[in-house]
């Protein structure tokens, strides 16, 4: 519930303080109504967590979050009225405007005084409700919690939450935590040395910590174990005292007088001469280990005991022993999971039901806990097709009404995050199912919404990459994919984690999802952000036949078309009137987008997020220079071929993306962009921009540059500006008319001094001096002006490149040497239309190798064979006598690629698609 009225609040606190200018003659009342809400945000963690046990405490934050959300109105509105005149000429804007602005001043004083009334009134009902208000929101996590927090629903049922299901598809993580556990450690250590199992709620850890915890090698091995539940609430006291109990049991008369500290004395004393593993399960907190760990004997030969901790947060297992890498829980497979839901079932999966059962099973996306609530489910419901194709048809039902439901578990998750990341959190439920949701686009909206708090000197961006990889951490999100530099670059959430998002998320008016098969089409809680996702089956009407109805609701602050096939006329006129307090636009895919429509798009003044990537428009309307306060224009993958010069007020813009390919006959863009001082990240063809603008752009953090005409008339001020550039972290320079036979543009360039430039990708540049010393992605196309014995030695000084796509145009023929003396991290290259050679023990760490199109590369250089680490190979465009030479168990060169476990050979002469190695998107370098 604090969550939407935490976000409101650090909005309308950061609004007052932005818009002075616009509030100046009603200061009191604005710092009134701040102050009014500070007290009330205060008192959120306590309310949040009497609420589910308090109707009266869930109605006193009902009617919180209604005032709140009136005085978001209330002030939107009238910055929304007061923008919209500065717009206006001079004459009107005194014999018309000023008038008005009067009268919405003595107006937006009115509702204010009536705002901090209500919430004096809500002031005096806190106190009278016992709500608590903290400074930091938190209690002491060692003191004893309150007797209404000790009947919350997921503190009374923890242990049967936590059902203990069979281990499938653990074998090796069980195996190695054993090992961890078992083998002596040579050198001794002041403490024992700390083994974590991390994972999202429900995907088995505490089963997996249970069966090694009962293993009789492990039991053997240590003179002492102890099972500690720690869960989010607890009495560090109690705590003590069921370790005690297992270790050698206190006497009633003891139990009383011993405190806290005589307790931790005492157990530390028992330890102290023995070996022992102590299992804590369900850690929370980095200070929750600190707390505990002070029971444990500091001094000794603690060396050989084990602590093993499960914890769903990251930074508690770096917390508890840095030393030691800590064991992800990962998901299970298709085939693990049926195993699994098999042993639930029982006596087996009848023939007939077996397509059905792995459906259903499917839809849990490899979580344990909710493979084996299904299954149990299943294993008492009638054997028969129709009786699981009803399980199939409410699965996501199911999983939240059962007694021991999923829904609970993940929960617990959520109830921990601090407030800061509650909204971040709730947004992710915007998104469908199975989406994969890249990381820019999710930063670039945090930012845009209000929800990022500033944060010394660090940017915006920063911030919220910092709020992303907690997330992370605390397994409520999955990151399967990340850089060399070890940034994500996309990232999904579990079909259970959407579905806690969106429950959280609506009882708060935060968001409304229509669309998807468990949702109804007509908003009814006022939400503050909709999101419209084409459901492609089993439905009555869709998205667009909402917004037809005129069911807009006109609060909105943010509008997603998420998969949407429908024709955007569903958003009329009158329903961008009713959404003037729009501030995030995300019309992404949409194909249907009229030129009337768009130019209706000029009037949501208060957008500072607007995604128009991959729709049809041809053109932008002039009046996109009226949108001040955007922060981000995405118009990438557009048929547009020219931007407007109006682009150029945007003073606010952090991104602009707008890219191009050498056949788009896209025209270059001749405006200044010297007033954008905050851009972050810039995609843009080139143009008279970069003469007057680049090298004052120095907050940039991404950079590309597309060419189809040439860029050697900007050469001289590219030379002055790049070395300015040195918050640089991608940079992208790509002349396309170097394809077409064109000298290189010669850039003698050193970026040595920037520290922080990780990926390149470079087409017709070369005579680059020096490469930045913390590069790890380069791809460079047409090194032939550079030279390629200059380049290689350039190259192999990089501590740090782990990925390298070298291509020639010119120099047909050339051949690379991989000196032993070089490349010591390169885990992927690619090679196009270059020989090379592998001398020995170079490229000890590289794992995938394209081979590209090279008609002189008649055989593979032996130096392969001595390559161990090489787990995937690609060979493609090849000489006719490559092609033999590599056949199977049959070529003369076979022998030295048969240790490689992937090899894939391309015999076709045209047609061949480069696989993803070094090809990374700038969206996803940024």
């Amino acid at each position: 519930m604090a969550a939407s009225i935490f976000s409101i609040a650090q909005k309308l606190a950061l609004m007052i303080s932005n818009e002075y200018d616009f509030l100046s003659d009603v200061p009191d009342q604005a710092q009134s109504l701040c102050k009014e809400i500070s007290l009330m945000t205060s008192a959120l963690q306590d309310a949040s967590e009497k609420h589910r046990t308090r109707n009266e405490v869930k109605e006193w934050l009902n009617q919180v979050r209604d005032v709140v959300m009136d005085a978001e109105d209330v002030i939107d509105f009238f910055i929304y009225v007061a923008q919209r005149q500065r717009h206006r000429n001079i004459l009107t804007r005194y014999t018309i405007c000023y008038p008005n602005q009067l009268y919405h001043l003595h107006q937006l004083g009115k509702k204010m005084e009536n705002s901090i009334k209500k919430m004096s009134q809500l002031s005096v009902r806190r106190s009278t409700l016992g709500l608590a208000i903290s400074e930091e929101g938190e209690s002491s996590v060692g003191s004893m919690i309150s007797n209404e927090l000790d009947q919350l629903p997921f503190r009374r049922r923890r242990g049967d939450l936590v059902q203990e299901f069979s281990i499938i598809g653990f074998e090796k993580e069980e195996g190695d935590i054993v090992q961890k556990l078992l083998i002596p450690i040579e050198s001794p250590r002041p403490s024992p040395s700390v083994v974590s199992i991390v994972g999202m709620g429900g995907s088995g850890k505490t089963t997996l910590a249970r069966k090694i915890y009962k293993r009789n090698d492990v039991k053997s091995h240590f003179q002492i174990c102890a099972w500690i539940s720690v869960s989010q609430q607890y009495s560090i006291k109690d705590l003590l005292h069921v370790i005690m109990e297992q270790i050698k049991p206190l006497t009633p008369e003891e139990k009383k007088e011993l405190n806290v500290e005589s307790l931790m004395h005492r157990l530390s004393s028992q330890l102290k001469e023995t070996t022992y593993l102590i299992v804590f399960d369900d850690l929370w907190r980095p200070k929750d280990w600190n707390l505990l760990k002070q029971a444990l004997p500091v001094q000794g030969d603690d060396f050989q005991s084990r602590v093993l901790v499960t914890t769903r947060n990251e930074i508690v297992a770096r917390c508890a022993d840095p030393s030691v890498t800590p064991f992800f829980l990962r998901l299970l497979d298709e085939d693990e999971s049926w195993k699994l839901f098999l042993t639930k079932l029982m006596i087996g999966c009848p023939e007939d039901l077996e397509d059905l059962g792995r459906q259903i099973i499917h839809k849990c996306h490899g979580l344990p806990l909710a493979i084996v609530v299904l299954g149990g489910l299943l294993s008492i419901k009638p054997r028969t097709h129709n009786a699981w194709s009803k399980v199939l048809d409410s699965v996501n039902w199911e999983l939240n009404q059962n007694e021991r439901n999923c829904k609970q578990v993940l929960a617990l998750s959520y109830t921990e995050l601090p407030d800061h990341l509650k909204p971040c959190f709730l947004y992710l439920g915007l998104f469908p199912e199975d989406y994969e949701i890249w990381r820019n686009k999710l930063i670039w909206l945090w930012v845009a919404e209000g929800f990022v708090q500033p944060r010394g000197h660090l940017t915006m961006e920063d911030v919220a990459e910092d709020y992303l990889e907690e997330l992370i951490q605390r397994s409520l999100i999955q990151a399967p994919v990340r850089l060399y530099d070890d940034r994500v670059t996309y990232f999904r959430i579990h079909d259970l984690i959407r579905d806690l998002a969106i429950s959280e998320a609506k009882q708060e008016r935060f968001l409304e999802v229509l669309g998807s098969a468990d949702h109804s089409l007509i908003s009814t809680n006022k939400s503050r952000r909709l999101s419209l996702i084409e459901h492609t089956g089993g439905m009555r009407g869709s998205p667009a036949a909402a917004l037809n109805q005129g069911t807009t609701p006109n609060n909105l602050r943010s509008l997603f078309c998420l998969h949407s096939k429908g024709n955007m006329e569903m958003i009329k006129k009158s329903s961008y009137g009713a959404m003037k307090l729009l501030r995030v636009l995300d019309l992404q895919g949409v194909k249907s987008i009229s030129n009337s429509l768009l130019k209706q798009i000029g009037k949501l003044i208060l957008l500072t997020y607007l995604n128009l990537r991959g729709t049809n428009i041809k053109e932008l309307p002039s009046s996109i220079g009226d949108l001040r306060n955007l922060q981000t224009l995405n118009l990438r993958y557009t048929r547009l071929r020219q931007l407007p010069n109006t682009i150029m007020k945007l003073k606010q813009l952090r991104n602009l993306v707008f890219s191009s390919s050498p056949h788009d006959g896209i025209q270059s863009f001749d405006y200044p962009l010297d007033q954008m001082m905050d851009l972050q990240i810039l995609m843009l063809n080139e143009g008279k921009w970069i003469d007057s603008s680049l090298e004052k752009l120095t907050n940039l953090r991404a950079l590309s540059i597309d060419s189809s005409g040439s860029m050697s008339p900007y050469k001289e001020v590219l030379l002055n500006a790049l070395p300015r550039l040195n918050h640089l972290r991608c940079l992208q320079l790509k002349d396309w008319t170097r394809i077409g036979g064109n000298e290189a543009v010669v850039l003698p360039v050193s970026f040595s001094g920037h520290l922080e430039l990780h990926h390149m990708d470079l087409l017709g540049i070369s005579g680059i001096l020096d490469f930045p010393p913390n590069l790890t992605t380069l791809s460079f196309n047409s090194p032939g002006g550079q030279g390629i014995e200059e380049l290689m030695v350039n190259l192999k000084k990089l501590p740090k490149l782990r990925c390298l796509d070298l291509t020639s145009v010119d120099d047909l023929g050339s051949n690379v040497i991989f000196s032993a003396d070089g490349f010591r991290q390169l885990e992927e290259l690619v090679l196009m239309y270059l020989g090379f050679t592998v001398e020995e023990g170079a490229l000890p760490n590289l794992r995938v190798l394209n081979i590209i199109g090279s008609d002189e590369l008649k055989r593979l250089p032996c130096g392969l064979k001595q390559v161990v680490t090489l787990q995937e190979l690609t060979l493609g465009l090849m000489s006719d006598e490559l092609q033999d030479r590599v056949r199977k168990d049959a070529g003369e060169d076979w022998d030295i690629i048969k240790h490689i476990p992937s090899i894939k050979i391309d015999e076709s002469k045209h047609g061949f698609i480069l696989p993803n190695a070094c090809q990374y998107d700038i969206d996803s370098w940024c």
